[in-house]
């Protein structure tokens, strides 16, 4: 049997996942992983591509879910997705996306934050 805490990140997946289909997102891909880089959800609209981290929790006791993206995570999503990108046909534009989930209680709820943040390039001189 799974800890809870996996069984609640999947079911927070799910309902971000479905949250997306109802907003007009087809589902490309849920867990891709390349090396130790992972997304939790792939999903495209028309030319846009989402990379989306999903954090669930149970209340709001230690914060908000979605405040718990951090750099590391980021740069992991990062290298996914350029992964990811290679492996279809150029053409699409690209967004980095986190959806935070409280599953419990009277705080229950989805918050979708679009554009969480950007590619960084750095300049060579």
């Amino acid at each position: 049997m799974k800890p809870q805490h996996l069984l609640t990140g999947e079911q927070g997946e799910q309902q971000a996942a479905d949250y997306l289909e109802s907003m007009g997102y087809l589902i490309l891909e849920r867990n891709w992983r390349v090396g130790k880089s992972e997304v939790d959800i792939i999903a495209g609209k028309g030319d846009e591509i989402l990379f989306v981290e999903v954090k669930t929790r149970k209340n709001l006791m230690h914060g908000l879910p979605e405040l718990f993206v951090n750099a590391a995570k980021e740069k992991k999503m990062m290298v996914a997705a350029q992964a990811f990108l290679q492996c279809i046909r150029p053409g699409y534009s690209i967004r980095f996306d986190i959806i935070g989930i409280i599953d419990e209680g009277t705080e229950q709820g989805i918050h979708h934050v679009e554009n969480a943040f950007t590619v960084k390039k750095e300049k060579w001189a």
